[in-house]
């Protein structure tokens, strides 16, 4: 899910309809268990892509250090690297590598979907705070007190 789909789905969950805060009562759990749900996938896939990054630097690093069999190579469908590289040099290969800062730019992206579910399950939580100042405002406005 991308983080665009998750604010649009959010978008619409976060409406309170106040003309039946009750039955926008019941329906928190529900919603905390949606988001509850998108965030431990999210989570999930954000573990998998820092084990890929992981990977992938160290492989980079065996790659522009000359330190690649031919086989690792070919599994990979990189060609060998023909520059002979100082120790700072590589580091500086590595991290502008475009498929480390591909993978840079997943987790990032990632981290971003993880902080609005934090921000939406939050929000989830305060929701019956909200719904009974609305029941209060409602009361007031009605003349009760």
């Amino acid at each position: 899910m991308t983080l665009d789909e998750l604010m649009t789905e959010w978008k619409e969950d976060a409406q309170i309809d106040h003309t039946s805060l009750g039955m926008e009562s019941l329906k928190i759990p529900k919603l905390h268990s949606k988001y509850l749900k998108f965030y431990y996938e999210e989570r999930r896939r954000l573990k998998a892509l820092e084990f890929q990054s992981k990977d992938l630097y160290l492989a980079k690093h065996e790659y522009y250090n000359g330190k690649m069999s031919e086989e690792e190579l070919n599994e990979r469908g990189w060609e060998p690297f023909q520059k002979i590289l100082l120790k700072a040099e590589s580091e500086m290969y590595v991290q502008s590598d475009e498929d480390i800062i591909s993978v840079n730019i997943k987790i990032v992206n990632q981290k971003e979907k993880m902080s609005l579910l934090e921000e939406v399950i939050k929000n989830l939580n305060q929701r019956n705070f909200q719904i009974k100042n609305a029941i209060d405002y409602l009361k007031f406005t009605g003349g009760e007190i």
